[in-house]
This record gives structure tokens, sequence and C-alpha cells, in this order.
């Protein structure tokens, strides 16, 4: 399976902030709920992921390619 919808961080007030390069992967991975802001209106994209944040990533992860 491959991340097929293209998604926006629009809604996200610190969307400025994500690296050109990581941009477009962010905004997929955002659509099809594996990567969620750390609140509804902020993604923190320059914080450090927390052992936990990993996990729930590689578990959406899983489950959407996997299941």
């Amino acid at each position: 399976m491959v991340l097929t919808e293209n998604g926006s961080l629009a809604g996200y007030d610190d969307a400025g902030r994500v690296s050109e390069w990581a941009r477009e992967a962010m905004a997929a991975l955002n659509a099809d709920g594996i990567l969620r802001g750390t609140s509804d209106t902020t993604l923190s994209p320059k914080d450090t992921t927390t052992v936990e944040q990993g996990i729930l990533l590689a578990l959406r992860a899983y489950q959407k390619f996997m299941a």
C-alpha cells in the first residue's frame, strides 16, 4: 500500500516550521491519520519525538499498511 493522499498542513499554526524536504511526507502522513499534531492546531515539527509518540507512529503505520 502507498500513501496516495497529498494532504495539507494548513490547519496547523506552526506548519511553516516544517522543513521543506519533509512537508509533502508529513502532509500525506497527516491525511492518512498516521501523523497527528501535538494538539489540534500544532505539529511541533522541531521538537524531539518522545518514545510514546514513536510507538504511536509505528502502531498507526502498522495498522494502516498491515491490517
